[in-house]
């Protein structure tokens, strides 16, 4: 093994190490561990790792030192995700994320999807069954402007449902391999 592609290798496995127990993300945990693993603040783009590369090395992590309560952990933020999709039923939505590939650890939160006209649609359908949202607006990761999210908790655990546009299903769901409808969550929970 080359030195790059061994300071690439710890560079991931230091990154997967911030991920699972400080609850970073891929990006942050990227930087973060390149200053610790190389001792100045930026690396060369040839030793940072890909989110790929970061995954396998996190799920790596959690077998070896979470193997006891990681599982249970994801199955918990799964069963209330179905909870929340059930609640808004007729909603097109759809799990992504830590939760979504099983990556979720203690401080991981619910992501869903939504592709509707407007949040005002869920955020009444949440309201009418007593559930109080906070609405804001977050850069939209699939590009340009803003969209809405909603945001609240959900038998203990933090739930964000971001809305997009109709439109947008298709584009996003070629990007975000691992998503999960109602019914595929509903099979995996068994």
């Amino acid at each position: 093994m080359s030195s790059s592609a061994h300071l690439r290798e710890r560079i991931a496995a230091a990154a997967a190490r911030l991920v699972a127990e400080d609850g970073l993300d891929y990006a942050s945990a990227k930087r973060k561990a390149a200053r610790e693993v190389l001792g100045r603040q930026q690396g060369d783009a040839d030793l940072l790792p890909d989110d790929d590369e970061i995954e396998e090395e996190l799920r790596t992590y959690q077998r070896l030192y979470q193997g006891d309560s990681q599982p249970a952990r994801v199955e918990r933020l799964r069963r209330v995700a179905l909870d929340v999709m059930t609640l808004l039923g007729h909603q097109p939505l759809w799990l992504v994320g830590a939760v979504a590939n099983g990556t979720a650890g203690e401080l991981s939160e619910v992501y869903l999807q939504a592709y509707v006209d407007t949040s005002k649609e869920v955020h009444i359908d949440l309201l009418n069954a007593g559930v109080d949202a906070d609405a804001d607006e977050i850069a939209n990761p699939f590009g340009r402007g803003r969209v809405e999210r909603l945001s609240f908790l959900w038998r203990g655990e933090a739930v964000h449902i971001t809305c997009y546009a109709p439109r947008q299903a298709r584009q996003i769901g070629e990007q975000v391999p691992e998503r999960l409808s109602r019914d595929a969550l509903a099979a995996l929970l068994g």
